[in-house]
Formats: C-alpha cells, sequence, structure tokens
C-alpha cells in the first residue's frame, strides 16, 4: 500500500511539472505539439487512476481477510465458550455441534486425554 501511495505522489509531482511546462508554451507550441503533450499527462493521469484502483483493491482484499479471520476467531471463542459451559452443566455443546459425536461424562472430560475411557458406538443386536 505504502508502495502504490509513493508511486502515485511520484507520479502526481511529474504531472505537476508537466503540466506547468504546457501552460508557459501552450500559445507559442503547434497544435500537433500541444496535442501531444496533453495526450502524455492525459497517459500520467491514467496510470495514476490505476494505483489508485490497485490501491482499493488491495483494501478490499485487507477488508476480507480480516473479516474472515475475525469470523474465524468469533466462531472459535464461542465454541470454547459452550465447552467451558458444557463442563459446568449439562448441556449437550459437542452433540449439538457435531451429531454424531457421542456424549462423554463430565468426569470423562476432566480427564487427562490418555486416561479418558473410548467411547464405543453400540453394536446392533441381531
Amino acid at each position: 500500500m505504502r508502495d502504490l501511495d509513493n508511486r502515485a505522489q511520484s507520479l502526481m509531482k511529474e504531472i505537476d511539472s508537466h503540466a506547468e511546462d504546457y501552460l508557459k508554451v501552450v500559445s507559442q507550441t503547434s497544435p500537433e505539439k500541444r496535442k501531444e503533450q496533453m495526450e502524455k499527462i492525459q497517459k500520467l493521469f491514467n496510470k495514476a487512476k490505476e494505483y489508485g484502483d490497485d490501491k482499493v483493491q488491495l483494501a478490499i482484499q485487507t477488508y476480507e481477510l480480516v473479516s474472515h479471520s475475525a469470523s474465524t476467531v468469533i466462531r472459535n471463542a464461542t465454541l470454547i465458550v459452550a465447552c467451558n459451559a458444557r463442563l459446568i452443566n449439562t448441556s449437550d455443546v459437542w452433540t449439538q455441534t457435531w451429531p454424531g459425536l457421542k456424549q462423554k461424562s463430565k468426569k470423562n472430560l476432566l480427564l487427562p486425554h490418555y486416561q479418558q475411557k473410548k467411547i464405543l458406538h453400540p453394536q446392533p443386536k441381531v
């Protein structure tokens, strides 16, 4: 973004100097020469506009990235709060979030992972 700003600023200074030069000699130059100078200034303006468009696109991309990251953080924080609530009360957060997951007992959730009992899906009786 800073690089685009620097390029645009230097381009605007260049446009200013060309415009001053043009205005100084406009009455003394031929129409063809004036047209060439105006086209040169116009090209510089178009280039400055492209830099501005690039800055806008970069700003939009940055906003989308930050927005997506913020949404992810909020979603994860909500899940963490809900999981902590699960340890305190009997709300079934995990099975609401992932319906295929079997509910663990509160006691089992408080144990280290290597001591937790494995939850086996019951086999249908034939």
